[in-house]
Formats: structure tokens, sequence, C-alpha cells
């Protein structure tokens, strides 16, 4: 019985965890903010269409989710060490 329950329960959490320890694992060590980000708005965009088919809902998330973007870059910067080497010029 618990078996049974196990299998009602997990496969749609497990095909989430899959698609995250996929995209994430490989590139952690050697990952940027922007390439962070790209990832976590694409794995929302993921989410938003499975869970709303409705066209106008996803065009105002999507464009929610690339102003969100160009905050996040405004506040984090990216580029330090390069302008650091600008400056040092």
């Amino acid at each position: 019985q618990g078996e049974v329950h196990e299998a009602h329960i997990k496969p749609s959490v497990q095909t989430e965890k899959s698609i995250e320890q996929e995209e994430k694992k490989p590139d952690v060590l050697s990952i940027t903010n922007q390439e962070l980000i790209a990832k976590f708005v694409n794995f929302i965009e993921k989410q938003t269409e499975s869970k709303n088919p409705d066209p106008p809902v996803k065009e105002v998330e999507t464009k929610e989710n690339v102003q969100f973007i160009e905050n996040v870059k405004k506040q984090l910067p990216p580029r330090m060490p390069r302008r650091r080497v600008r400056i040092m010029k």
C-alpha cells in the first residue's frame, strides 16, 4: 500500500525536481548571475505555461518577468571585475 501511495504522490514532484537538478547541477560552479536569472525565468515560464494555458495571462507574466530581470540586473553588478579593469586603465 505504501508503494501505491508514493506512486500517486510523487510523479509530478519527481518531474519538477529532475528538471531543476538537470539544469542546475552542471553549471553551479561556473555560472554567472545572468545565466542563473535566465534559467530561473525559463523555469518560471515553463511553470506558468503548464498552470495557465491562457495566452493573455502568459503574456502579462512574461512582461513582469522581463521587468523583474532588468531590475535584478540593475541591482546585481555581474560585470564588477570588468569595471575595475576599466577604472585601472
